[in-house]
């Protein structure tokens, strides 16, 4: 029998405390601030530190979808219904869960140049 994605996966709905919409609005009205600063150095200094921030947010985050896809996977899901209970095609869910680079990523790029093994 198969399981379910909710069976398998509970949502993870706060992000510090917020829900996770409140969160996406609360970068939103960040980027929105930073976009209406007037003064170019203080814009350019917030809007460096914002993308460093989103940097490091993009690892952690990209990390924890492959692993919670690939315990999706490993609970008997296929990729189609994990794709839309996730939003994206059921091909990039196999992409995400092998962990490769895909694309033309600096990943990528690096890999085609140095071979898989580098």
């Amino acid at each position: 029998m198969q399981a379910t994605l909710t069976a398998i996966a509970p949502r993870r709905l706060s992000l510090y405390d917020q829900s996770v919409e409140g969160a996406a609005r609360a970068v939103r009205d960040a980027v929105d601030a930073i976009a209406a600063m007037t003064d170019p150095q203080a814009r350019a200094r917030a809007a460096s530190e914002v993308l460093k921030l989103i940097s490091e947010a993009n690892g952690l985050l990209s990390r924890l979808r492959r692993e919670d896809i690939q315990a999706l996977r490993a609970a008997g899901l296929s990729y189609r219904d994990i794709g839309e209970a996730i939003g994206v095609h059921f091909t990039r869910v196999k992409q995400i869960e092998s962990g490769l680079p895909t694309g033309n990523s600096s990943r990528a790029r690096a890999a085609k140049v140095t071979g898989p093994e580098a």
